[in-house]
């Protein structure tokens, strides 16, 4: 999945909210096995209030949820909702994730929320 996420930022010359959407569509159709009850490395916005950006974190995955064909990951002790492309084994591939996200500035993040409301896959309705 790194490999398609990748391809796919690297070939684009408007790194808007709607190319984001637009990548984030194209990944939610590829799959990839996240077992739960484990520990990865996930990319996320930063929780340090003066450090904007993505950054690698380490979460241990409880919980998920399907809609739209589409499976969400939640760790049951935060807010945030992970998707198989936020999720990696090592820190390395989860750094060039955050790269990869970081190049869209805020909005990724912005069109991440969208994707997220669009999908009804907040982890408040879990």
């Amino acid at each position: 999945m790194l490999k398609e996420f990748k391809r796919l930022v690297v070939g684009l010359t408007v790194k808007d909210e709607g190319a984001a959407l637009d990548v984030l569509e194209t990944l939610s159709k590829l799959s990839k096995t996240v077992e739960l009850d484990k520990t990865y490395w996930v990319s996320e916005w930063s929780w340090t209030p003066i450090s904007d950006g993505i950054y690698s974190y380490e979460e241990h995955l409880r919980n998920s949820k399907v809609n739209n064909n589409i499976t969400a990951y939640y760790t049951d002790k935060n807010y945030r909702t992970y998707f198989p492309w936020d999720i990696y084994e090592t820190k390395e591939e989860c750094d060039l994730a955050c790269k990869l996200k970081n190049s869209f500035g805020y909005d990724w993040d912005i069109g991440l929320g969208k994707f997220i409301r669009m999908n009804d896959l907040s982890v408040k309705q879990i």
